[in-house]
């Protein structure tokens, strides 16, 4: 399954890196403290170990050895650790960039001006207040349907 999601893992990368003008915008060396934890580039650094991760999966599939070998309990633990940090990181991405704007505008619009000079006492906007609850139940889903699959392989093996 994660075959058929590669083709558009790599597109939306290459599209990515197109819309930013093939320039890295996460942490780096030569960048001070604050701007390597901005929002911008936690979401490119998380963004990128969870595509990597989502991209090793699959290749990590074409290596399975066999049940009755003693490796297999190595392979499952390290094929199911990878999934849940790419499935939490994937979730962090999306999730700690909204906190982070929301923030930046409410700061941002404390010192609003008009066209006068006038301080506008308007009171601040706040965006993304709403919780994410359609994210949180697609995570909850996932959740039970890899249970669900965990558990009909466990009763097909033991009979």
């Amino acid at each position: 399954m994660n075959f058929f999601a590669l083709p558009f893992i790599y597109i939306s990368t290459l599209l990515i890196f197109i819309a930013k003008q093939w320039s890295w915008r996460g942490p780096s060396v030569y960048k001070s403290t604050s701007e390597n934890f901005t929002a911008g580039s936690i979401h490119s650094l998380l963004g990128t170990i969870a595509i990597l991760i989502a991209i090793l999966q699959p290749l990590l599939a074409l290596m399975r050895c066999q049940p009755d070998t003693g490796a297999r309990p190595i392979f499952n633990w390290t094929h199911r650790s990878l999934g849940i940090i790419g499935i939490v990181l994937s979730y962090l991405k999306n999730k700690a960039p909204s906190k982070t704007i929301a923030m930046e505008m409410q700061n941002r619009s404390s010192h609003r001006y008009d066209d006068t000079g006038k301080v506008i006492n308007i009171p601040p906007k706040i965006i993304n207040l709403k919780p994410l609850y359609g994210v949180t139940m697609m995570y909850v889903l996932f959740t039970l349907f890899c249970f669900c699959v965990t558990a009909l392989l466990i009763t097909m093996l033991s009979t």
